[in-house]
């Protein structure tokens, strides 16, 4: 059995982390530290596997292939935006953040990508 299905197989409880829940929902400036605890939260809740969603038609974190959120030309940036640019203009990967303390938490972790998203696809701005 390979290693990918032996992971499924022993996963009672995945959870999928949303791209945008995170910046959200914390009010002040985002940090390391919120996104460590995230992980911790997700951990001790007993999730066997953390799957985070980097992407809906735009990534959360900076990319050389796919346009991230904070790039749009938005006359107000909603705030989950301005929190993913303040951690990125902090020299932070978002991905790298969140896959590195699974690992440390000893719980396996996988990115889950959206394809096809259709977030405000009919709206002429789309905001997310």
């Amino acid at each position: 059995m390979s290693l990918e299905k032996d992971t499924m197989k022993r996963c009672r409880i995945i959870y999928n982390q949303d791209c945008t829940n995170l910046f959200s929902i914390i009010k002040e400036p985002i940090k390391p530290g919120h996104i460590v605890s995230m992980i911790d939260e997700i951990a001790e809740g007993g999730a066997d596997l953390i799957l985070i969603n980097p992407n809906a038609q735009k990534t959360n974190y900076r990319s050389k292939v796919w346009e991230n959120f904070w790039e749009c030309n938005y006359q107000d940036m909603p705030h989950s935006f301005r929190q993913m640019k303040h951690l990125a203009e902090q020299g932070y990967d978002y991905l790298k953040l969140t896959l590195d303390r699974c690992r440390e938490k000893a719980v396996a972790s996988g990115i889950s990508i959206r394809m096809n998203d259709m977030h405000g696809a009919l709206e002429p701005e789309p905001i997310l």
